[in-house]
């Protein structure tokens, strides 16, 4: 266990790093090459998000955690040749480095154990300018959003759309759920966007790619929607869903639509999670006005 006066210094760097970049940190969009070919980063060129629990002072960090993790990093370094054996998520930004998406604790047991150099995985996440962007190319008065890891993929047999074709089945390995394709032509039909999200840090790109080759192209996606999403991000998609009219939320137990008239909510329920799910949701949208 850290003393006091080594956990208080670690601290006071903490608050003086975000301190620094909190105001004047703008991310940016990595090229496919570089989150690629990126696969390590000094422990030093990485930044705590100021957004996240671990930064903010009588919340985070955990010590605990953290002395748990040096203990890792001192039982595996001989296998991994001095290195933290689990990659952190991060996020390239101005004006340098990479700000931390996911692994706080890991990075400050890596600082605090003076590694020169620990894994990481750039991704792009989805920000406010991304999703006005794609709201205003869509432009209609409906919307509809659909859990990806919950609902589009499946990995079920029976459950799922064929495999792509080869060669694009060797860069998409994903499947989707059956009947997905059916459900979004209808509901375009209808006249709604279609917005996915999920927990997982995919690009984007690649997502739009993998549904439109399972003719399931969505109006908008939003990625690393889990539990380290904050509050202004959380808020931000709520914004996004109230600038439409008419919004509903489609899962695996069924419909949940908001009137625009009266903003109540209405829940249709779907009693078949197997072969049959797709027929039920798509019995819901035929009988939407």
């Amino acid at each position: 266990m850290e003393n006091g006066r080594g956990l208080n210094e670690f601290m006071q760097f903490v608050i003086e790093d975000v301190e620094k970049y909190k105001d004047n940190y703008k991310p940016v969009k990595a090229s496919i090459l570089e989150r690629l070919l990126r696969k390590k980063a000094n422990p030093s060129s990485l930044h705590p998000n100021f957004e996240d629990e671990f930064s903010i002072p009588g919340i985070g960090p955990n010590f605990e955690i953290i002395g748990d993790y040096k203990n890792e990093i001192i039982t595996t370094a001989h296998m991994v040749g001095l290195m933290f054996p689990q990659a952190i998520i991060v996020e390239k930004m101005k004006p340098e480095g990479f700000l931390i998406i996911n692994g706080h604790h890991r990075w400050a047991a890596a600082k605090q154990m003076g590694l020169k150099a620990m894994k990481v995985k750039v991704v792009n996440l989805v920000h406010k300018e991304d999703i006005e962007r794609m709201r205003e190319l869509c432009g209609k008065e409906k919307a509809v959003a659909f859990d990806l890891d919950e609902v589009v993929f499946s990995n079920e047999e029976g459950k799922m759309e064929e495999a792509l074709p080869f060669p694009k089945n060797k860069q998409f390995t994903e499947r989707i759920r059956k009947g997905i394709p059916k459900i979004f032509r209808a509901l375009k039909e209808k006249g709604y966007d279609i917005w996915v999200y999920t927990s997982g840090y995919g690009s984007e790109e690649y997502i739009r790619k993998l549904l439109t080759n399972y003719d399931a192209e969505p109006a908008g996606i939003i990625n690393g929607f889990g539990e380290k999403r904050t509050k202004e991000q959380k808020e931000m998609v709520k914004e996004l869903m109230d600038s439409y009219k008419e919004k509903m939320h489609i899962d695996i137990g069924g419909v949940v639509v908001t009137h625009p008239d009266s903003k109540e909510y209405q829940h249709l329920e779907v009693k078949e999670n197997g072969s049959e799910w797709s027929e039920e949701i798509l019995g819901i949208i035929k009988n939407l006005k």
